[in-house]
């Protein structure tokens, strides 16, 4: 049984999606919104509101913060200041680069269409759970960090960007290695987050015949176990889920690609297309072809 968090059993790495740094003059909010990813800010000048869960932090000059995926939260400066900001996954989804957004935009307090897309939270991935302000002991170390991790990443070289994600990697171990310190890796990650995190590993790894000894491994729980606790937070059996995500991978490959159906089948993780068909079929009323050539696809 696997109950490690995803951090030092895999495959974790951070992957920079956007970043900037851009003056705000004037005041600005950005109000009642969830991201399916991970924020972190650094402020470097004028200041900050920002809500977290119900929670409200002041953010002064020099200061940083950290949003978690799935998190609701509002930001917002009455004068402007100066942000620094890096979004960023801790599981690569090749969905996520394809999808052609960077961001959530205010009032957008539901997931919607990018539910699929949501990143494991942070006790799924290190086994604690971060604060959403960077602690005073770290609180220089990322006011210099920070900007030069998004000075790289938009430098735009594949070299560089690399380099932008290693800075980023150093600092959330800083991060991480701060909070055990603090004793928050004493507990492990709550069924939620096991859940969640496992849900996480089966779109990386829809490809590779992802079945559900798989997905209750990726949880850290027993096959049963897993089983039961999944259908009482999400209200469906694991397997609903397996199917759904395949199909929902499916579609993308018939629609953004000039893959032949056996090939979207292999990759969504089915071993015979004709299997691959016939469900699609089930569940969306026609053929993957038929479906690829109707319009509006």
């Amino acid at each position: 049984m696997m109950d490690a968090p995803l951090a030092w059993s895999g495959p974790y790495s951070p992957y920079i999606h956007h970043c900037d740094d851009a003056q705000r003059q004037r005041a600005w909010t950005m109000p009642n919104r969830r991201l399916e990813y991970w924020l972190l800010v650094t402020s470097l000048s004028g200041s900050e509101s920002i809500g977290v869960d119900g929670h409200r932090f002041d953010v002064r000059p020099g200061d940083s913060y950290l949003i978690p995926p799935g998190a609701l939260h509002d930001l917002a400066s009455v004068r402007g200041n100066t942000p620094v900001w890096i979004h960023f996954d801790v599981l690569f989804d090749p969905r996520r680069t394809r999808a052609g957004r960077h961001h959530a935009g205010p009032h957008e307090p539901d997931f919607g269409g990018r539910a699929g897309l949501l990143q494991p939270a942070a006790r799924a991935t290190w086994g604690v759970d971060l604060p959403i302000l960077v602690p005073a002991g770290l609180r220089e170390r990322f006011a210099a960090e920070v900007p030069a991790v998004v000075a790289l990443h938009r430098g735009g070289s594949p070299p560089a960007r690399l380099a932008a994600t290693a800075r980023l990697a150093v600092l959330l171990a800083e991060l991480v290695a701060e909070a055990w310190r603090a004793g928050g890796g004493a507990a492990g990650p709550s069924e939620a987050d096991r859940i969640a995190r496992a849900e996480a590993v089966a779109r990386h790894r829809l490809d590779l015949g992802f079945g559900l000894h798989d997905f209750a491994a990726a949880a850290g729980l027993g096959r049963s176990r897993f089983c039961q606790v999944y259908r009482r937070l999400r209200g469906m059996p694991p397997g609903a889920f397996l199917q759904r995500e395949r199909l929902v991978r499916a579609e993308s490959l018939l629609r953004d690609t000039d893959l032949p159906v056996g090939q979207v089948a292999t990759l969504v993780g089915y071993g015979d297309a004709t299997v691959f068909v016939r469900a699609f079929r089930r569940a969306r009323g026609l053929t993957p072809g038929a479906w690829r050539l109707a319009p509006g696809r």
